[in-house]
C-alpha cells in the first residue's frame, strides 16, 4: 500500500511540474496598449486649439460666423 501511494505521490509531482513547464505555452499572450493613442491625443489637442482661436475671434469681433458676432 505504501509503494502505491509513494508512486502516485511522485507521478502528480511530476505531472504538476511538467503541467508549469507548458502553462505559458497554452496561455493567451499579454495584450498591449494600443500605440495610436498620442495620434488621438493629438487630434483632441488641434481640436481644442481650434476652438481657442474661435473663441479669441468672437471676443474681438472679427469671427467669420455673423450668428455667432451679433
Amino acid at each position: 500500500m505504501r509503494d502505491k501511494t509513494m508512486k502516485f505521490t511522485l507521478i502528480a509531482i511530476a505531472l504538476g511540474l511538467w503541467a508549469n513547464l507548458f502553462s505559458p505555452v497554452l496561455l493567451p499572450k499579454a495584450a498591449h496598449a494600443d500605440d495610436s493613442s498620442d495620434y488621438v491625443l493629438q487630434g483632441i489637442a488641434s481640436d481644442i486649439s481650434d476652438m481657442a482661436s474661435d473663441i479669441h475671434r468672437i471676443e474681438l469681433g472679427t469671427c467669420l460666423n455673423g450668428k455667432l458676432c451679433d
